[in-house]
């Protein structure tokens, strides 16, 4: 029997993202596929000692940072690029495997072509370092164009696959029901008070057929909208993992500035419009889909295109079901 560890955020509260949970537990259910038997723990980002890792690399097969933008315009040190990498590959050495799995890359809008952008984050010191630990990791998964290639360009093995958030419902144990509710889901990034406006526009336009909600994924976002919209009305709060899928698996319509919102909805039937906050947004155009650039957002509920669930999951599914296994179990 197996036991793997997931590198992610291990709390819940309502200042803190459900989407970083949502991205570790859609990669549980996928390791969970491809090692029914395993033993699935959780192992926070945020604090670690030596006792702790010593008692994880006694019983670890495999440990693994959970998405996260690993790619970005910034020098700043942080935990996810500089030490928690080396202390991995420490475990590696004593025969642990390691992996980064749906790593990212994020840019502010516009970002120009995939190349432009490549280039533009290859100047950055961290991310060139984030690159060379990265080129002796076990398993490398990508979820948006840009992060893959980035490790293309160091010749870093990896393979671009569907979000993980696509496959939380089936770790969670939620599944779609019957459609009663539409949602507009409010930015944390870029979250401004003329967007926010927009938003609330919309939202009162698919309230006329359907019962509809401005919802928050935490505080930040929640205490911005009270404070724009005087008597605002149907303004909700959900930052549990599981809550939040029971939510979106009864969601019809969905306008959403949350990409971690977007891809689990659509993954429980939802019709969805993703608004790109940023270059992340990528990752949902994997589904063939076309996200609106949230600087030219019409507010005019006809003239939006909703998306529906393809079949691209379960492709991505058996591709890292057979990696996993090539790369890690055996």
């Amino acid at each position: 029997m197996n036991t793997y560890y997931f590198l992610t955020s291990v709390n819940v509260g309502p200042g803190l993202n459900a989407g970083s949970r949502l991205i570790s537990d859609g990669i549980k259910a996928l390791v969970k596929r491809a090692d029914p038997d395993a033993i699935l723990q959780d192992l926070t980002l945020f604090n670690y000692d030596k006792q702790s890792w010593s008692a994880i690399q006694d019983t670890a097969k495999g440990i693994f940072l959970c998405g996260n933008p690993r790619f970005d315009m910034s020098e700043t040190p942080a935990f996810w690029l500089t030490d928690l990498l080396d202390i991995m590959l420490v475990a590696q050495k004593r025969g642990i495997k390691i992996g980064d799995l749906f790593l990212g890359a994020a840019l502010p809008l516009p970002y120009g072509s995939t190349q432009t952008a490549v280039k533009t984050l290859m100047c950055f010191k961290r991310n060139q370092a984030t690159l060379d630990k990265l080129s002796k990791f076990d398993l490398v998964i990508t979820r948006d164009k840009i992060a893959q290639e980035m490790c293309e360009q160091k010749f870093i093995t990896s393979v671009l696959l569907a979000d993980s958030t696509l496959y939380a419902k089936e770790y969670l144990h939620v599944d779609p029901k019957q459609k009663i509710y539409n949602c507009v889901t409010i930015p944390s990034l870029n979250c401004s008070e003329s967007l926010i406006k927009k938003l609330y526009k919309i939202k009162e336009q698919m309230g006329q057929t359907k019962q509809t909600y401005f919802l928050c994924h935490a505080r930040n976002e929640y205490l911005l909208a009270k404070s724009v919209i005087k008597d605002i009305r149907d303004l909700i709060i959900i930052y549990d993992p599981r809550a939040l899928l029971k939510f979106y698996a009864q969601v019809d319509k969905l306008v959403s500035c949350r990409l971690h919102g977007s891809i689990p909805a659509l993954s429980l039937g939802a019709k969805v419009v993703n608004i790109a906050m940023d270059s992340r947004a990528l990752s949902y155009d994997n589904f063939g889909c076309a996200s609106i650039d949230y600087t030219t957002l019409d507010t005019d509920i006809r003239n939006l295109q909703f998306d529906k669930r393809n079949s691209l999951g379960e492709v991505s599914a058996a591709v890292f079901i057979k990696l996993f296994q090539e790369k890690i179990m055996r």
